[in-house]
């Protein structure tokens, strides 16, 4: 076990605490050359393996040559143990201070620009549905049952009545920032808006559509080098975006009011979930984009990311489909993580190119 253990490569500085589903979720997600090896309590672990790595103790890790240069990442809140790394100086991280650290995100980000434009294995097991049910048919309570009930039955002004109330209601448990924002709607804490940038980031000039673009993180990136359009439902939102230069519009995602085939990009990222057409977006999206353009799409996968105001859950296959359905050709389709601190892809992402009818 100790040579094994010294065979590792050098720049695997960092140690995975906890051989479980969380330890292999690390190295499934960011590579086994990440990592040198695992530390367990178990004591029939000791000895095996997961994939290449090494299991042992922690009196074992302790008596390595190395490990006064690892980082030790704990996949389980354990006091214990961290009075055991703390007594011999050993570094550690949690899991959220990990997956938030600046060259994790970094290699992440890499990581899924390089599936988008390479890896096709999810899109190549996609295939259209002929029917798929728009709503979701579990329900957390009374109110998101009866949301989605009138969201079914197409009565607007009480689905807005619905949505004001819960909104107020959440503002209230939930605060928002000194910046009147909450912290999954930023730049900097999104894998989708990242990602959307790197596709974009070669090229210039390009006029970009955000619908439903929130207080315009995405947007006030991507206008350094393209020309950029907001829409979104929220008056305060579309303010926000105007301040920071951005031409904004308070319209209905589903109804922009935009001319036809104006733009090279159009973007719906986390919105699909909540309305109540999401068909209805798709084919707006298709209309104001000009032929070839692209529409990129991210929405939650399954229950993950599960909150009130979603009325539906998506499949990669039900996405794949509704988009073939709007006459999209769809580039590419993966799931990604939704912030910094996910550890699992719990979204999907999709790039789909505008076809003729």
């Amino acid at each position: 076990m100790a040579q094994a253990l010294e065979k590792r490569d050098a720049q695997s500085r960092y140690v995975i605490f906890g051989a479980g589903q969380n330890g292999y979720a690390l190295t499934k997600f960011l590579g086994e050359s990440f990592f040198r090896c695992f530390i367990d309590n178990d004591s029939q672990k000791w000895g095996g393996r997961i994939g290449h790595l090494p299991i042992c103790s922690i009196h074992g890790f302790f008596a390595q040559a190395f490990v006064h240069e690892c980082i030790v990442v704990l996949t389980f809140e354990s006091g214990r143990d961290e009075e055991k790394l703390k007594q011999k100086g050993v570094k550690y991280l949690s899991l959220k201070d990990f997956l938030v650290s600046e060259d994790i995100i970094l290699y992440r980000d890499e990581s899924l620009l390089v599936r988008y434009r390479y890896d096709t294995w999810l899109k190549k097991r996609c295939f259209a549905e002929a029917a798929f049910d728009l709503f979701r048919q579990e329900y957390r309570n009374e109110f998101q049952r009866l949301l989605v009930q009138k969201m079914r039955d197409g009565e607007r002004e009480d689905v807005d009545a619905l949505l004001r109330a819960e909104g107020e209601q959440y503002a209230l448990d939930c605060p928002v920032d000194e910046n009147g924002m909450y912290f999954d709607e930023y730049f900097s804490y999104r894998f989708d808006m990242r990602l959307i940038h790197r596709l974009l980031e070669q090229s210039e000039g390009r006029s970009v559509c955000d619908l439903a673009c929130g207080h315009g993180e995405l947007l006030s990136v991507l206008k350094e080098r393209h020309h950029v359009v907001g829409v979104d439902l929220a008056p305060e939102r579309v303010t926000m975006c105007k301040a920071h230069g951005i031409e904004a519009y308070q319209r209905d995602a589903a109804d922009t009011g935009l001319p036809d085939e104006m733009f090279d990009v159009v973007i719906s990222e986390e919105n699909l979930e909540h309305v109540m057409d999401p068909l209805a977006v798709m084919s707006e999206a298709w209309r104001i984009l000009k032929p070839g353009g692209i529409f990129y799409v991210s929405v939650p996968l399954g229950t993950d990311c599960d909150c009130q105001e979603h009325v539906r859950f998506f499949s990669v296959n039900m996405l794949f489909s509704m988009l073939q359905a709007c006459c999209f050709e769809v580039e590419n389709i993966i799931t990604i993580p939704y912030v910094n601190e996910n550890l699992y892809e719990n979204n999907i992402f999709a790039g789909a190119i505008k076809r003729e009818l």
